[in-house]
């Protein structure tokens, strides 16, 4: 494809598995309520709207793979061979999609002995010839072999477009060098072994260099002085092999695909099979926005369908809104987010108000300059109550620009949390969920109009699952705690910090050449098939394990018991540790200081996780290192302020203290009603000793089972945690359920009842949904119970 030309028509060719599989991981695990697995076929719909719907290709067809062996089989064995087995959930929906696509009236192409890359590529030179630019919606990196001047390769996921200039940043190498490249690399996802020892630095210089691979193995045959002789003897060792890998790398262009280019026109509108396939699979969201008509769904009375939002605006004077709004009892606040284009440059934040009968205006620019008074003082006030989507992330940038939000009533972000927990709660998703879609590049006085509607749709959905004490007892009133603790921020030591750093930084160097004087020659410890080859194909060490994907592992794991043969390995695991504490926590807490307070002011969020815990970012507070010696010296960084101490507190055995009062177990409620302590008290009566010959290991397995066998642990997690015979632990666990058998009825009954509902709750209703009880994988189905 070396036809350079101005096309004005254009070809998009997708590559279905890909964004198949990417949907499948991205998505929670949604089903119908006939049980048929859907989620990754509504991201991949999803996926397939939006971009018939922004980017309006001319031509369009979606490629697929068969499950018939390909030529890359036939020619190797190996080829893909370590890859697991297909989730069946996903295999189901990969089995669906070509009907899914066909209803959605796009042209689709399979062949049997060729993979969706090779469909792509046939079909990207038929439209170049044709005159057509073409762009490949895909990725997967052996896409970009392709990219040229009338050929571009789209990552939607990432929203990068790939031309010649994207690949060359990306690879270091052009376009029409990438086969050669990932022949030399290697590919771990299709089993291609590549040079043993030449990672991607050392690939590009080659190719860079000689230009070919054909032209890197005659250099080595040379033994062209640019090529050291480990390198040299690399390639020559791998000849044969790497020939072979780059003949699976490349795409053939010449498939005998049945479709042309011009017969790849989308239907212009909905088919009455796609309004059938949509209903079955309850894609009611999508049969909306496609302007279908789309039935009431009728599920369970435990799980109502999302009420409807009509969205109104009308854009108002700011200053009139500012009036109009001292008037009612609540007001939408809108903020823009730090890397949005409406932020202002000197770093106010543009702000956005809306009424709930849609009225709305932006403060931006010298609209926010002249009115800033008056709306200070509004957003301040208890009234009118102040409602938004995620309104602590609102407050946290008004604070930036020293401006307070009081009054803080409902949230969107919050209610949608409440309803599930496995979906992160974006503002668009949520609409489109409720047939209100909102443009993604929507301004922000939309945005805000858009919060009022869908807040009451929530809250009559929250009220219907039973879900409003959690939100309004529980997630309403933490999130104005968090506001408060990401407000004052944790206090460091910068004088500190910047010492460790320095320590750090020369320990690094130190360490670095120690490596380099035990190995006798320079190793990039960063690399990991670089030092898999140093120690294992130059030393000669034995494997303690591989990867999952068959190579040869260096993890902390295998590296520890190297360490006891040679002195690298226990290098390397000083330099990951360091490097790891240094940009991790040393680096990113000094990065996040702030100059003025010299504290670090955290984000916490309250929806990012499905169990209702919280996490924290920028930086991540809660994973402090305490493991190590070195880790330790972290910790010190954080003091207290001057007349102040710093407190820990913590909940004594809480897991256990909330089974006793679910399991209403008699044993167990005893055990913390006479006080003292509880394993003991559980290793006594499991082990029918008296309290006060308990020793130890007694204890200790008793502590064990206490908090394992609650979260599922088995018998064989067991044995690994005690270092016992698996018999013994199941004998013990056998034992434990046998004196507090309110436990073990409690769990089971659990299990039987979610594996009913599909769901559990907490005492306080938060409600988790676990599709995954129904898997008919065993594997997913035991991570679920």
């Amino acid at each position: 494809m070396t036809v350079t030309k101005t096309a004005e028509k254009s070809l998009y060719l997708v590559d279905a598995h890909a964004y198949l599989h990417r949907a499948f991981h991205a998505f929670p695990p949604l089903t119908n309520k006939g049980g048929e697995p859907v989620g990754a076929l509504f991201g991949f719909a999803r996926m397939l709207l939006g971009l018939i719907k922004k980017q309006k290709p001319d031509y369009v067809a979606v490629c697929f793979d068969t499950p018939e062996p390909t030529f890359r089989h036939k020619a190797y064995a190996a080829y893909k061979a370590q890859r697991a087995e297909t989730d069946p959930a996903l295999k189901t929906q990969l089995n669906m999609a070509p009907e899914m696509v066909k209803a959605m009236g796009l042209p689709a192409a399979a062949l049997p002995g060729f993979e969706a890359d090779d469909l792509m590529a046939t079909l990207a030179a038929r439209g170049v010839k044709e005159g057509l630019r073409v762009v490949l919606v895909s990725g997967d990196k052996d896409a970009l072999q392709l990219v040229d001047d009338d050929v571009k390769v789209w990552n939607e996921a990432k929203g990068v477009l790939f031309d010649a200039g994207k690949v060359e940043e990306k690879f270091k190498v052009r376009p029409d060098q990438l086969v050669d490249y990932l022949a030399i690399v290697g590919d771990a996802s299709d089993n291609v072994k590549g040079v043993a020892g030449v990672g991607p630095v050392g690939a590009a210089k080659l190719l860079n260099k000689f230009g070919t691979l054909e032209n890197v193995l005659k250099a080595a045959h040379k033994g062209h002085a640019d090529i050291p002789e480990r390198v040299a003897k690399a390639l020559l060792e791998g000849e044969k092999a790497v020939l072979e890998g780059r003949g699976l790398i490349r795409l053939e262009t010449q498939a005998p695909v049945p479709l042309k280019p011009a017969d790849c026109v989308a239907a212009s509108e909905p088919s009455p099979e796609l309004t059938t396939l949509f209903t079955r699979l309850e894609f009611y969201s999508l049969l909306r926005e496609l302007g279908a008509p789309a039935p009431v769904p009728a599920g369970p009375a435990s799980s109502p369908a999302p009420a409807g939002v009509v969205l109104k605006l009308t854009d108002m004077d700011p200053a009139a809104l500012l009036k109009a709004a001292a008037k009612e009892t609540l007001v939408a606040v809108a903020v823009a987010e730090p890397d949005q284009p409406d932020l202002l440059s000197d770093g106010t934040p543009a702000v956005a108000l809306a009424l709930p009968d849609g009225r709305a205006a932006e403060f931006s620019g010298p609209a926010f300059a002249k009115n800033r008074k008056a709306l200070e003082a509004l957003l301040g006030a208890p009234r009118p109550a102040k409602v938004g989507h995620d309104l602590k992330d609102a407050r946290r940038l008004l604070r930036g620009a020293g401006i307070a939000l009081g009054g803080a009533g409902g949230d969107t972000y919050l209610a949608a949390y409440c309803l599930e927990p496995g979906a992160r709660p974006d503002l668009h998703d949520l609409l489109v969920a409720r047939g209100a879609p909102l443009a993604e590049d929507a301004p922000l006085a939309a945005r805000a109009a858009a919060v009022p509607p869908l807040l009451a749709a929530l809250e009559a959905e929250l009220a219907s699952d039973g879900l409003r004490g959690l939100y309004a007892d529980v997630e309403l009133p933490a999130r104005e705690a968090l506001a408060a603790m990401e407000a004052a921020g944790v206090l460091v030591d910068g004088t500190y910090l910047e010492r460790l750093r320095e320590e750090f930084s020369a320990r690094i160097v130190q360490v670095l050449r120690e490596v380099e004087k035990a190995a006798g020659r320079p190793v990039n410890v960063a690399s990991t098939k670089q030092l898999g080859a140093f120690l294992y194909d130059d030393l000669k060490l034995p494997v303690p394990h591989e990867t999952e994907k068959g190579g040869r592992s260096t993890d902390e794991e295998a590296l520890t018991v190297l360490a006891a043969s040679h002195a690298v390995p226990r290098l390397v695991l000083d330099w990951r540790e360091i490097t790891k504490l240094q940009s991790t926590y040393v680096e990113a807490l000094l990065a996040k200081r702030d100059p003025a307070d010299g504290r670090v002011h955290t984000r916490y969020d309250q929806a990012g996780t499905v169990t209702g815990r919280l996490s924290s970012s920028e930086p991540n507070l809660q994973n402090i290192p305490v493991r190590t010696p070195l880790g330790r010296r972290i910790r010190r960084a954080f003091v207290a302020a001057p007349g102040h101490v710093l407190v820990s507190a913590d909940y004594s055995q809480i897991d256990l203290r909330v089974l006793a009062h679910l399991s209403g177990d008699k044993a167990l409620c005893d055990a913390f009603s006479a006080g003292g302590d509880v394993h003991a008290r559980t290793a006594s009566e499991v082990f029918g000793v008296a309290l006060e010959k308990v020793d130890k290991e007694m204890r200790r397995r008793a502590k064990a089972v206490n908090f394992g066998v609650v979260y599922g642990q088995t018998g064989f997690g067991l044995s690994h945690a005690l270092g016992i015979s698996q018999g013994e632990a199941q004998e013990f666990i056998k034992g434990y359920f046998a004196r507090y058998s309110g436990v073990k009825a409690w769990i089971d009954k659990t299990l039987k009842d979610a594996k009913s509902s599909g769901r559990v709750s907490t005492l306080l209703g938060r409600t988790r949904r676990l599709p995954e009880l129904s898997a008919k994988n065993p594997r997913m189905r035991m991570g679920a119970e």
